[in-house]
């Protein structure tokens, strides 16, 4: 497999950097070790993204 980018880490961060390159063109993947996205960013959210 080619990827011109590589994005470790589904976090806020993770998924807009992700997107905002596929949206520019580039063949996009992006990891995440958890079983849930959401990263750093969970915290504020105070489990407003369960499942």
């Amino acid at each position: 497999m080619n990827f011109d980018i590589v994005v470790v880490g589904a976090g806020a961060s993770g998924i807009s950097a992700a997107l905002t390159a596929s949206e520019c063109g580039a063949k996009v993947v992006l990891l995440e070790k958890g079983d849930k996205f959401g990263g750093a960013g969970m915290f504020g959210a105070q489990g407003l993204f369960c499942g």
